[in-house]
């Protein structure tokens, strides 16, 4: 009996991972029917239909919604590596997170209250291009 590289190990590891990824993939295609309807064929583009006239009303409120769940869901993933970090870094760390923390509290009360999130609030503008 031989001990392996570490290089033909990973070979082997990537070549099974192709092959069973393949297969899965094979199998897939194989056993599923194929159900063809035009809502399973139509993109989903925010609500609204895209093969429309482009300049119908547009809606903003998802657009708004969707920053402001990315702005969010990044402080949340800050938050994180504090807790893993937290008795390393002691009081001050402690400190610094409970001031993050409060002003994401902060903020996102102004935008309770400023009404960016009430979905109903928001009106359908119309976007015009002038033609020359």
């Amino acid at each position: 009996m031989y001990i392996l590289d570490d290089e033909v190990i990973f070979f082997i590891l990537i070549v099974n991972a192709g092959l069973v990824s393949g297969l899965i993939f094979m199998t897939t295609a194989i056993i599923i029917e194929k159900d063809f309807e035009f809502e399973k064929l139509s993109a989903y583009e925010c609500g609204f239909d895209a093969y429309e006239d482009t300049r119908k009303p547009f809606d903003v409120q998802f657009y708004i919604f969707a920053m402001l769940f990315l702005i969010y869901d990044i402080e949340v993933a800050f938050l994180f590596p504090w807790v893993l970090v937290l008795g390393i870094t002691g009081w001050l760390g402690y400190i610094t997170g409970l001031i993050f923390i409060f002003m994401l509290g902060l903020s996102l009360a102004y935008e309770w209250a400023s009404g960016c999130l009430d979905w109903e609030q928001y009106e359908t503008y119309e976007i015009t291009v002038p033609i020359e």
